[in-house]
């Protein structure tokens, strides 16, 4: 972000300017009018703005899996002979292995 003022986390305190906005699209050679360079300013201001805020937030004392199981999948391949890979891999005349043979290349 280019700002006209430093950011420091947790201490949110500067505006994305028009000219911010304005820079940036120039950068990404993406043309905006002026309601858009204006609405985008606004819109990446609130975004920072969030963050600041989700920053303030303790997730320490969050327990996102409380009551959720977490088992571990069996990770077994599947010999399924009439799944779509299973298919291509049979049509192609380079296989080896079971897996496509490609050109070699630097």
């Amino acid at each position: 972000m280019i700002a006209s003022k430093v950011c420091v986390v947790g201490l949110y305190d500067c505006m994305v300017s028009v000219k911010d906005i304005e820079r940036v699209s120039e950068l990404a050679c993406v043309e905006l009018s002026e309601d858009e360079v204006a609405r985008m300013a606004s819109d990446v201001d609130g975004i920072l703005g969030m963050i600041d805020q989700m920053s303030d937030a303790d997730a320490a004392k969050a327990d996102f899996f409380e009551g959720k199981e977490m088992g571990m999948r069996s990770d077994v391949l599947a010999e399924d002979s009439d799944s779509a890979s299973c298919s291509a891999v049979k049509s192609c005349e380079l296989t080896e292995g079971g897996t496509f043979v490609v050109p070699k290349f630097i």
